[in-house]
C-alpha cells in the first residue's frame, strides 16, 4: 500500500503485492465512480501466482485530485508514474468499463509497461455526440450526464448505478459498490463521462499488444457491436473475445469464477 504525488499535486493511492514469481505483473484499473476494491476476487485468485498492482484512479477511492479537468492523458501518465516507480515492465494491464479510455492510452503510449491488455466490459467507440445523441452509446452517456446534473439527492444516480448489476446480484455487494460510487465528486463523474465520449478508435488501432475483451450481456444491450468480434478486429490488431453469462456490467464481481478463468486462459496462451 502506498501513495505517490503527481506534479499537479494529486495523490495517487495504490496497492502493490510483490511476489517472486516467474510471471508478469497484473495491473488492475477500475471503472467509472469505482475503486480498486472492485478487483478483490481477482486479487484473491492471482495473488499466489503473480505480483499485483491495484490503482485508485485520480479522484476515485483513496486517490485525490488537484481539481483540474481529468483526461485520458492524465490517467495514462498516472499509471506510468506508478509503474515506473515500482519498476514494472511487460505487465498485463486489466481494465474495467470507464477505466478503459485511460488504459488504452497507457498501453499505447507507454508500451514498455504492458505486454498485453484485458478489457472487462468496454469497447472502443468513435467520438460520442453528447449534444445531439443518436447512437445508443451516445444516448447512454448523455443520460448519465443528465442524471448527475439534475439529481439533487443522489437517488437517481444510485438507481442508475444499481442498474449496472444483474437483478439477482448479491444485494449487499451491490449496495457497497453503489455507496462508494456516491462518494465520487460530481466534477470527477462528469469529467470521466467526457473521457468515455472521446474518439477511442485511433488509439486502439495503434495498440500492437494482444488484447482480450470480456463483454457481458449488459454490453450487448448498449450496442451489439460491443460483442461483435468483427467490430473488435477493426479496433485492435490482435484481439480475442470472451462472453460471460448471468451477469451485468460488473462481471468481475458478479461472476468472478468465469472472469478469472478467462484471464488465466489468456495468460496461459500468452506465455505459451
Amino acid at each position: 500500500m502506498g501513495t505517490i504525488k503527481t506534479e499537479d499535486g494529486s495523490e495517487l493511492y495504490f496497492e502493490f503485492y510483490e511476489a517472486d514469481y516467474n510471471a508478469p505483473t497484473l495491473i488492475f484499473i477500475h471503472g467509472w465512480c469505482s475503486n480498486l476494491n472492485d478487483w478483490k476476487f481477482q486479487q484473491n485468485e492471482f495473488i499466489n501466482s503473480h505480483s499485483l498492482l491495484l490503482i485508485d484512479r485520480r479522484g476515485h477511492g483513496r486517490s485525490t485530485s488537484s481539481g483540474i479537468p481529468h483526461s485520458t492523458h492524465q490517467h495514462a501518465s498516472d499509471f506510468s508514474l506508478i509503474a515506473k516507480e515500482l519498476g514494472i515492465e511487460d505487465a498485463i494491464t486489466i481494465c474495467h468499463a470507464g477505466g478503459t479510455p485511460g488504459a488504452l492510452r497507457f498501453v499505447a503510449e507507454y508500451p514498455s509497461h504492458s505486454k498485453a491488455l484485458i478489457i472487462v466490459d468496454s469497447s472502443p467507440t468513435a467520438a460520442a455526440n453528447l449534444k445531439s445523441p443518436k447512437r445508443q452509446p451516445d444516448l447512454a452517456y448523455r443520460s448519465f450526464r443528465d442524471i448527475i446534473l439534475e439529481d439533487e439527492n443522489e437517488k437517481n444516480f444510485k438507481e442508475l448505478y444499481k442498474s449496472f448489476f444483474e437483478k439477482n446480484a448479491d444485494a449487499s455487494m451491490v449496495m457497497e459498490v453503489v455507496e462508494q460510487a456516491v462518494t465520487t465528486p460530481i466534477k470527477v463523474r462528469l469529467s470521466e463521462i467526457e473521457n468515455m465520449a472521446e474518439n477511442q478508435l485511433e488509439i486502439s488501432n495503434s495498440i500492437t499488444q494482444p488484447v482480450l475483451v470480456i463483454a457481458s450481456p449488459w454490453m450487448e444491450n448498449i450496442s451489439s457491436s460491443f460483442v461483435d468480434l468483427n467490430h473488435l478486429k477493426l479496433c485492435f490488431n490482435d484481439v480475442q473475445l470472451a462472453r460471460p453469462i448471468g451477469c451485468g456490467h460488473f462481471p468481475q464481481m458478479e461472476v468472478p469464477n468465469q472472469i478469472n478463468a478467462f484471464i488465466r486462459d489468456f495468460l496461459t496462451n500468452l506465455i505459451a
